[in-house]
C-alpha cells in the first residue's frame, strides 16, 4: 500500500541553480497601473513563468547535456490532461547539423533539445498560456506604482502572480516568476 512502496523510483523535480526549466514567457506589453485618471501610471512588463518537471530530458539539458542522453520520461509530470508536462522523444529531435543559426553555424544538440522542449511545453500548455496572461494582467493592474516600484514590491508581485496562477491552474506547479522586462512610469 503506501505511495513509497508503489513508486519506489519516483522522480524528483528537476532544480538546477541558475537554469530555467519548462517555461512560458508572457507578451512584452504596457499595462495600466491603478492610478488617478489625471495622473496615469504604466508598467511595461514581460515575465517568464517557470514550471516544475521531473522529466529526465529536462534534467539532462539543464545539467549541460553531460553524460548519456536519457530516454524520455513516460508520464514525467503530474499535470492534468489539459496541461501536461513535456516528455520529449530525443530520437525525433532534428540533429544539430540540421539546425543552423543566423551565421550559418550549427547549434549544439543541447540548445536544439532545449528549444524543442520549450516549444513542446508551450504547445501542450495550449490555452493555459492565455489563462496565465489574463492572471498576470489582473494581478498587475490591481497595483499602484508605489506598490510595484520598490525591490520588495517586485518580489511581492512575483509571489502574488505565482499564487494567482496556482489558484486557477494548480498543475503544472509554478516554480518561480522572473521579470525579464519591468519598467514603470
Amino acid at each position: 500500500g503506501n505511495l513509497a512502496e508503489a513508486a519506489p523510483h519516483a522522480l524528483e523535480p528537476v532544480n538546477v541553480p541558475g537554469k530555467v526549466g519548462p517555461r512560458i514567457t508572457t507578451a512584452d506589453r504596457v499595462l495600466n497601473l491603478k492610478s488617478p485618471a489625471n495622473d496615469p501610471k504604466y508598467l511595461k512588463m514581460q515575465a517568464t513563468i517557470e514550471f516544475e518537471t521531473v522529466d529526465p530530458m529536462w534534467a539532462w539539458v539543464l545539467n549541460g547535456c553531460k553524460g548519456k542522453q536519457p530516454k524520455p520520461a513516460k508520464h514525467a509530470a503530474q499535470a492534468p490532461a489539459s496541461a501536461p508536462m513535456v516528455s520529449a522523444d530525443i530520437f525525433s529531435i532534428p540533429r544539430a547539423a540540421g539546425e543552423v543559426d543566423a551565421e550559418g553555424t550549427a547549434e549544439p544538440l543541447c540548445v536544439v533539445t532545449e528549444k524543442m522542449l520549450v516549444a513542446q511545453f508551450a504547445e501542450e500548455l495550449g490555452t493555459g498560456k492565455s489563462v496565465i496572461e489574463d492572471v498576470v494582467t489582473t494581478v498587475v493592474t490591481h497595483h499602484t506604482f508605489e506598490e510595484v516600484s520598490s525591490p520588495d514590491g517586485k518580489e511581492r508581485l512575483k509571489r502574488e502572480i505565482e499564487d494567482a496562477i496556482e489558484a486557477v491552474m494548480p498543475e503544472p506547479k509554478v516554480v518561480r516568476v522572473l521579470f525579464t522586462n519591468f519598467v514603470s512610469q
